[in-house]
């Protein structure tokens, strides 16, 4: 029988030498696998160990994350609702519809009444304002009066307002007073009761002087 090729029997020996090479190398990287030891689990226990284990580039999770420190806590003074006026204290807003103090009122003055003098046929008399000669009854008392009735009709008395202040103008020395009489005040001088006489019709006239033997002009 005729011997196989050449080529044939070339081929047997190169395909166990090949076998051969590949068994050795798995048997190598088997012991270089059962050599490496295994990389030890992560500790969980420290969110120092748990930061170093994510992967890079990610945040921090909110929930470990530490507070700041030293970091100032909101102000009382700042919350919603309140007037910030910069104290420590916060001011409490206004009530709405709250009524304001009224603000008080002057106290008013009192009235005040200058009597003045004026030259006559007798000299200088004293006058009212509606500048009509002014007169003294003898017999009345000291800031006093007894003329009523149609007495006081003839000699209207020379009456003021409660609370006016009654002075005597330049050249008039004598104190002017006042006494209560129907709800007024009559006028006084020198303690002495003041009239008008119904007789008198203009600025000037005297036609009292004299009438009874008790009235007079009054004089300053």
């Amino acid at each position: 029988m005729t011997d196989p090729s050449p080529i044939r029997r070339s081929a047997r020996p190169i395909g166990f030498a090949g076998l051969a090479l590949a068994a050795l190398a798995f048997l190598v990287a088997c012991t270089s696998a059962s050599a490496t030891p295994s990389a030890a689990p992560p500790d969980t226990s420290s969110p120092v160990a748990v930061a170093s284990q994510s992967p890079a580039g990610a945040s921090p999770s909110a929930d470990v994350a530490s507070p700041s420190v030293g970091a100032p806590s909101a102000s009382p003074s700042t919350a919603p609702g309140r007037y910030y006026t910069g104290d420590a204290t916060p001011t409490p807003k206004p009530t709405a519809g709250a009524t304001p103090k009224p603000t008080p009122k002057p106290t008013p003055q009192p009235a005040s009444l200058v009597v003045k003098s004026r030259s006559t046929s007798l000299g200088k008399v004293l006058v009212g304002p509606n500048g009509m000669t002014l007169y003294t009854r003898k017999s009345d008392p000291t800031n006093g009066s007894t003329c009523t009735g149609g007495c006081a009709d003839s000699w209207p008395p020379f009456l003021v307002k409660t609370g006016t202040v009654v002075s005597g103008g330049s050249g008039i020395a004598g104190k002017f007073a006042t006494f209560s009489r129907s709800g007024k005040r009559q006028v006084t001088y020198k303690g002495r009761a003041l009239y008008y006489f119904a007789g008198d019709a203009y600025v000037g006239d005297t036609n009292g002087k004299g009438l009874g033997g008790v009235w007079y002009v009054a004089t300053p």
